[in-house]
């Protein structure tokens, strides 16, 4: 997709210059639309009042560090899902994987161009976020391989750009290096900075010092004013021998030093070596593009393969449903039907389980209620669950709170599968909980509104004390509380629950309310 001008970017750099230069290159993007901020812990306080659409952050910053940044962004709800670029120079693969488990949408190496930054953007925009637990993260990456051919044909030539006012030394140096690098020349600093702010910087600049115009220092204070040429490798080659000049190089970024008369063999080695720098940064982009490429392909192949097994399986249960009302569907046979109901129920379970409520927990889950047949899901779901428990000799019953109520049952706009969840764990979990030869009674309410109510009750083992952490998240044992997941799948529904121990009896309530369908004579 191509980029909306009305894209707004939040641009985060400590270096004034820096923000500058990025903004340049969005704006002959044709964008309009920045913010920027000096460091992640002003950035927060933006996206906290303003709305923006992506954000690009350096890493290497004082106050709060890029990665820090994205993991503040991540925490809150309004930018969980917000794209996330982050700006760095070399850095180590487990950084880079931190980032990915963090929810980067991309990781952009120093030096980049305006090719690569555009290609980095419409990446981020077009790409969900998604963020792992450390225990997610550690078994991904415990299998996660790059892999790269340095010798394909495909691979590009380095290139060295040497810059030099006079024309028999660019000759000597051009015929030096011409067999191994791609060459480009600059007789003048002005050309110099041209070429190493264009789309195609080179990837080591032979620098002379003294030049006529623009000499070599102006031009390599200039180089770092632009993101593509920012930590290009620069070599100086200088006459002069101070400390102070040296002292000034080095303060410019210079890698090292060539003293004139040029020694070509000495030269040659020390380019070979820089040059190895920059073939080590072309893999490492490659690779941090490959790692959070295959992090987030798994992602698409594992919402598609859900997506995909919860729509036949949704459809089974209906078509076993009808097979089971069915007056010429012998006794056995519906027992073998209700066998099978309750596999695709438990199929259904385990996928929203492991994909839904991952959205929902990350505000990502598309919610599109429909009309649903609780009272049906109910009754089969008590079924199964008088099956699975007979050996507690529990009563599990459906009640009506009014007689009403059995001649226009309740029903709710939701998501079948969501309901099918719901409140097949907490039946399950009630029934679980519950004493032996003790009842479990799932209760349908009057109405509260525009919502129905439904309640489940039991007489619990659970102790008033732990009644107030029953929606916690993990259990002792660090699974994850089925009480916590139905939570979810009801907030997900716009609906609420509500959990109570009554001290007196010793009886445990979920209630729970979801959006109902108006009635007839409404």
């Amino acid at each position: 997709m191509s980029i909306k001008e009305s894209t707004v970017f939040l641009i985060v750099d400590d270096v004034d210059y820096m923000r500058k230069a990025i903004v340049s290159q969005l704006y002959a993007m044709g964008l309009r639309n920045f913010i920027e901020a000096r460091n992640g812990s002003e950035a927060l306080s933006i996206l906290k009042n303003k709305t923006v659409n992506i954000v690009l952050s350096d890493q290497d910053m004082p106050v709060m560090s890029g990665l820090n940044f994205l993991k503040a962004v991540r925490a809150i709800e309004k930018t969980a899902t917000l794209p996330f670029i982050l700006i760095t120079p070399v850095v180590s693969k487990d950084f880079v994987l931190d980032a990915v488990n963090s929810g980067v949408s991309s990781i952009l190496v120093k030096p980049y161009n305006f090719k690569s930054l555009s290609a980095h953007i419409e990446k981020a925009i077009d790409t969900p976020i998604k963020v792992r637990t450390p225990q997610q993260a550690e078994k991904e990456n415990a299998s996660a391989k790059v892999v790269r051919d340095e010798n394909s044909p495909d691979a590009e030539r380095l290139t060295i750009l040497l810059v030099d006012d006079t024309p028999n030394n660019l000759h000597l140096l051009t015929q030096l290096f011409k067999d191994d690098y791609r060459v480009q020349v600059a007789p003048t600093g002005e050309k110099a900075i041209k070429i190493c702010s264009s789309d195609t910087p080179p990837d080591l600049v032979l620098l002379d010092v003294m030049m006529p115009g623009m000499n070599g220092f102006e031009v390599a204070a200039k180089m770092r004013e632009y993101p593509s040429s920012e930590h290009i490798p620069i070599i100086f080659v200088t006459a002069m021998h101070d400390t102070d000049v040296r002292l000034r190089a080095l303060e410019l970024g210079a890698m090292d030093f060539v003293t004139k008369p040029i020694d070509s063999d000495v030269l040659k080695l020390r380019v070979d070596n820089f040059m190895k720098y920059a073939l080590l940064h072309k893999q490492l982009q490659s690779q941090y593009d490959i790692i959070v490429e295959n992090a987030q392909l798994k992602d698409e192949i594992t919402n598609i393969t859900q997506h995909d097994a919860k729509t036949p399986l949704t459809n089974l249960i209906s078509v076993l449903d009808l097979m089971m009302n069915d007056p010429h569907t012998g006794s056995k046979q519906r027992e073998q039907l209700q066998i099978i109901e309750e596999m695709a129920l438990q199929s259904i379970n385990t996928v929203n389980l492991s994909s839904e409520l991952y959205k929902i927990e990350n505000h990502e889950f598309d919610f599109q209620p429909q009309i649903v047949d609780i009272e049906r899901i109910i009754r089969r779901l008590i079924d199964i669950a008088r099956q699975t428990f007979h050996k507690k000799r529990l009563t599990i019953t459906l009640e009506f709170e009014a007689k009403t109520l059995i001649d226009e049952i309740p029903r709710v706009y939701g998501d079948q599968t969501l309901c099918y969840s719901l409140f097949h764990n907490l039946i399950n979990l009630s029934s679980d909980l519950s004493r032996e030869k003790s009842a479990v009674t799932v209760s349908i309410l009057e109405d509260d509104g525009d919502k129905a109510r439904f309640v489940i009750s039991s007489k619990s083992k659970i102790p008033i004390s732990g009644s107030y952490r029953f929606f916690e998240k993990y259990t002792a044992n660090n699974e994850l509380n089925v009480a916590y997941s139905a939570k979810l799948l009801t907030e997900a529904q716009n609906g609420t629950i509500v959990f109570e121990v009554d001290k007196d009896t010793n009886t445990s309530t979920v209630e729970i309310a979801l959006p109902r369908v108006a009635r007839t004579n409404e």
